[in-house]
């Protein structure tokens, strides 16, 4: 386990860390760039996803008795917990179960065996119809069911304190076995150290379970998904899959195989049913039915404070966790400036607190600086610069990517550090060109936004021909990135390689904030004296910054490969 505590005493002085430990810092300011392409002679591009015979995957209970449990953070005193009951069906015709056939209680104490909470939530039944009839030698489609989908939540609990559970119905009885889960320090200043995983674009492939085996080895107390979970659009109902969908199935209305997402949680749930999940829908979980409806099993299976956050949906929500502030974006629900995502945002972000949670993150699936969502950037940089944003981290791209600090395409002091983890070894590979590599840029669409250079590298172009300036390591292998957070000015981010022994990180960086030169990180006080966050944007943008050409750091940095199946905003034409 990546051990953050051994670099505690070195964290207060930024030189000392440099210096003995050799790992780069954002107070540097941009950092050199390299760029290493895969060995294709050592490591292959992915792997098929694994068959739903894989005993990770495999249902061991049956009937009325839970499975797939896990937790889902709700805040420091507070915890949801889910399952599932019941017989999921896949067939031309489906009865669906009754919710209520089994009740939904948690029993929960402080000491094993011993429960002095009871909490009753609810149960809910998803149906996945298409009505596709047979074509091209594709089978007529399927109908799916699922199980119940049982969610209760936990409150009054105290912040670091571990507690044991059982769930099930008490009337049958049918109980799961007891599990324990520690809730999260108390939100404010001092929260410190915390620690995150985090993963995107994860999948069931062996490189996805590498990944996960990797990421657990780390031990973090909470995990987040930023989209793209078990990739069961990939498939046709009848279990038959591909990389992509489009080729092999040409012509054929979406569909997608359900019960890969039994088995994803069954595999996850030795984890999650001890840690708290957290996550966002990707454009995977669109998963569109017969009438069009979308996001049904990522909605059905998942709780998150939605509600909580006032935004009454879990498809665009935020939460504070120890020192840190956290919203998540939904790029593939509407985004514009007078939809109620972005309203929720201007309201959520007008209550953001640095003198309780001096940290300010974004999630959401498709990265803006190498993917093509310029739409998406356009809307929402602004106001996330304008408010200090520190760093914001994304998947959707089949890589890993580190950006230095960057607002509008231009090297920024006081801009966020994006950070790409779309490498968790899903069924698509690993993308693999740069979107700068000749021949690789693809042309703009008449009917999405886009974004000409007037000077730099790329001047009257849509895309770079060399790696951007703002793009500081970017690397084609499967990974994942742990968060931890030092201190109210130092995070420490890792990303671990799965081809890596399991402690040793393959990018290292400091995240540092700097709110004595930069007033969007003062908090909300300093944005009101400037006017709001319109007049902050124009005071702060563009803030100089001069590219460094030999930023210490580890010896083996290496580089981003991007897909070639869709355009990007600049550089960039990706996988997904």
């Amino acid at each position: 386990m990546f051990d953050a505590a051994k670099v505690l005493s070195l964290a207060v002085c930024c030189t000392l860390v440099t210096s003995t430990l050799a790992i780069s810092t954002t107070l540097q300011g941009p950092q050199a760039q390299i760029s290493n392409p895969l060995n294709t002679m050592l490591y292959q591009r992915g792997a098929a996803d694994l068959p739903m015979s894989d005993p990770r995957f495999v249902q061991t209970v049956t009937g009325v008795y839970p499975e797939q449990v896990h937790l889902g953070y709700a805040s420091p005193d507070s915890m949801f917990v889910s399952w599932a009951t019941g017989e999921a069906q896949i067939s031309a015709t489906v009865s669906p179960l009754d919710p209520t056939s089994v009740k939904t209680v948690v029993t929960y104490g402080s000491s094993p065996g011993s429960y002095s909470g009871n909490v009753t939530g609810y149960g809910l039944v998803y149906n996945q119809y298409y009505n596709i009839p047979a074509k091209n030698n594709t089978p007529a489609a399927l109908n799916y069911t699922s199980g119940i989908q049982h969610h209760a939540k936990i409150t009054g609990l105290t912040p670091n304190t571990t507690y044991f559970y059982r769930c099930g119905d008490p009337t049958i009885p049918a109980w799961s076995d007891e599990y324990n889960f520690t809730t999260s320090p108390a939100v404010g200043p001092n929260s410190f150290p915390m620690t995150l995983g985090v993963i995107a674009d994860l999948g069931m492939t062996s490189n996805s379970t590498s990944t996960w085996e990797h990421l657990v080895a780390n031990q973090p107390p909470s995990v987040i998904l930023i989209g793209d979970y078990t990739y069961a659009n990939n498939y046709i109902t009848n279990g038959t899959g591909a990389s992509s969908y489009s080729t092999t199935f040409p012509g054929i209305t979406s569909q997608s195989y359900q019960p890969r997402w039994d088995g994803f949680q069954r595999w996850l749930q030795p984890y999650l049913q001890s840690h708290a999940f957290l996550g966002i829908e990707g454009n995977h979980e669109q998963e569109p039915n017969i009438n069009g409806v979308q996001f049904q099993s990522y909605l059905a299976r998942y709780q998150a404070p939605g509600v909580e956050s006032g935004s009454n949906t879990t498809l665009y929500y935020s939460f504070d966790m120890g020192p840190a502030h956290v919203v998540m974006l939904g790029s593939y629900v509407d985004y514009g400036k007078n939809s109620s995502q972005y309203q929720w945002l201007v309201n959520d972000l007008a209550k953001f607190n640095r003198a309780n949670t001096p940290w300010l993150i974004a999630m959401w699936h498709p990265p803006v600086y190498n993917s093509y969502v310029e739409c998406f950037r356009q809307t929402y940089e602004p106001i996330l610069y304008s408010y200090g944003t520190d760093f914001i981290m994304h998947g959707h791209v089949h890589a890993y990517e580190r950006t230095n600090r960057v607002y509008n395409y231009t090297l920024n002091n006081c801009g966020p550090v994006y950070i790409t983890l779309g490498d968790g070894g899903n069924i698509e590979q690993l993308a693999n060109v740069f979107a700068d590599s000749p021949g690789q840029c693809s042309r703009a669409s008449a009917d999405q936004c886009a974004y000409n250079f007037t000077s730099g590298p790329a001047a009257g172009q849509f895309c770079y021909s060399s790696q951007p300036e703002w793009s500081a390591f970017r690397e084609q292998s499967f990974g994942h990135g742990i968060l931890n957070f030092i201190n109210q000015t130092h995070t420490l981010f890792t990303w671990h390689r799965n081809q890596d022994v399991f402690d040793a990180p393959g990018d290292t960086v400091y995240i540092i904030r700097t709110p004595d030169t930069c007033p969007n990180q003062q908090g909300p006080q300093s944005l009101a004296a400037a006017g709001g966050p319109s007049a902050a944007i124009a005071a702060l943008a563009p803030a100089s910054a001069t590219l460094v050409t030999s930023a210490p750091g580890p010896a083996n940095l290496t580089g981003l490969y991007y897909g070639p199946s869709a355009p990007g905003p600049s550089s960039s034409a990706t996988r997904n």
